[in-house]
C-alpha cells in the first residue's frame, strides 16, 4: 500500500539518539580494513556499471523539491554541521576515483543539458549573490588570504597544474568568440574602465587625421595575438600600435606581457611589429614628434631611438 501523499513519514525528524525504533546502519563507522563485509561489498561493486535503462529511470524520477523534500524546513544543528565538516576534512580521493568521476561527467551538463542553458541571472539574483559574497568576506576577513595562499601553495607544489591551466587558457583564447566575450564583459564590469579610453580616443583622432583608413581600433574587438589584445592594427601590414597609460603599465605587480619590452617581444614572435605610445606622448606639445614617429613606423623607416622601458 503506497504511503498517503502529504502525510509525513513516521521517522521524520527522528534519529538514533531520540527514538529506539530508529536503528543505525549496520556499516556505520566500519571500513574494509576492519570488517570483511565492507570489503566484500566493495569488491562486488567494483566494475559495476549502471545500465542506460536504469539511468533513464533515475533521470525521470521527480525530484523532491520544496515542501515535498523530507528536509524541507529542517535546519541542521551546529553540532551536526560540525560533524559533517570534521568527517569531510582530510578526505582524499584516489587518482583512480578521480579519473572515473571525470570520465562520468565529461560531456554532461554542457550546452542544452546544462540547467542554466539559455538563461540569465536576474539583476536581483546577481545583487543577492554579490552581497552574500561581500558578507562572507566581512565576517571572515582572513578568507581572501587563505584562498590566495592555498592557490599559491598548490601551484608551487604541483607545477603540472599551472602548465595544464596555461595550456587550457591558451586554447580558449584562440577562439575569437570566447576572447571577444571575455574582453567585452571585462570592459562592461570594470565600471570606470571605458573602451576606448581617453588616450585611445586621442589616438583614434590622430590616426584618422594623418593616416586615414589605415589603422583600425581593435582594443575591444576580441582580436587576440599571442595571448594579448592589441589596441590598433594596420589593415594590410603586420603593424600594431599600443597605447600605454602610466598607471596601469608601470605597476610593480604587472606581468611580463604588460610591460613595453614584453609586449613588443610577444608580437615579434607572432610576426608583428609593435610601436608603444605612452599617454604623455599624445599631449599637444609632443604631437609633432609622435606624428613623425607613427609615419616612419608605418612606412618601415622607424628605428627605436630611445631605450625601451623595462618595468616589471
Amino acid at each position: 500500500m503506497p504511503w498517503p501523499k502529504g502525510k509525513p513519514t513516521w521517522n521524520k525528524g527522528l534519529n538514533v539518539d531520540t527514538d529506539k525504533r530508529v536503528k543505525p546502519a549496520w556499516n556505520k563507522g566500519l571500513t574494509k580494513d576492519v570488517d570483511n563485509r565492507v570489503l566484500k561489498y566493495s569488491e562486488t561493486m567494483k566494475g559495476h556499471l549502471v545500465s542506460e535503462e536504469t539511468r533513464t529511470k533515475l533521470r525521470n524520477v521527480p525530484r523532491l523539491k520544496g515542501s515535498d523534500n523530507p528536509l524541507f524546513g529542517i535546519l541542521r544543528s551546529k553540532d551536526t554541521c560540525q560533524k559533517i565538516s570534521d568527517k569531510a576534512k582530510g578526505r582524499k580521493w584516489t587518482l583512480e576515483r578521480r579519473d572515473r568521476c571525470s570520465a562520468m561527467r565529461k560531456g554532461k551538463r554542457t550546452g542544452k543539458d546544462n540547467s542554466m542553458y539559455g538563461k540569465r541571472h536576474t539583476p536581483e539574483a546577481i545583487l543577492k549573490m554579490r552581497q552574500s559574497t561581500l558578507d562572507t568576506y566581512k565576517k571572515r576577513p582572513e578568507l581572501k588570504t587563505q584562498i590566495r595562499e592555498t592557490a599559491k601553495a598548490n601551484f608551487i607544489k604541483h607545477p603540472e597544474k599551472r602548465l595544464y591551466m596555461r595550456q587550457v587558457a591558451l586554447k580558449l583564447w584562440q577562439d575569437k568568440d570566447y576572447a571577444h566575450r571575455v574582453i567585452s564583459n571585462s570592459h562592461r564590469t570594470m565600471g570606470s574602465k571605458k573602451s576606448p579610453s581617453s588616450p585611445e580616443q586621442k589616438m583614434i583622432v590622430l590616426l584618422e587625421t594623418i593616416l586615414p583608413g589605415e589603422y583600425k581600433f581593435t582594443g575591444n574587438s576580441g582580436i587576440i595575438i599571442g595571448e594579448v589584445c592589441p589596441d590598433f592594427c594596420h589593415i594590410s601590414k603586420n603593424k600594431i600600435i599600443e597605447v600605454f597609460g602610466r598607471y596601469w603599465h608601470t605597476l610593480q605587480s604587472n606581468s611580463w606581457h604588460q610591460t613595453e619590452i614584453g609586449r613588443i617581444e610577444i608580437y615579434k614572435q607572432c610576426g608583428y611589429q609593435c610601436l608603444v605610445v605612452w599617454e604623455e606622448e599624445l599631449n599637444k606639445d609632443k604631437e609633432n614628434i609622435l606624428i613623425k614617429k607613427i609615419i616612419e613606423f608605418t612606412n618601415d623607416n622607424y628605428f627605436q631611438t630611445r631605450e625601451v622601458e623595462k618595468v616589471y
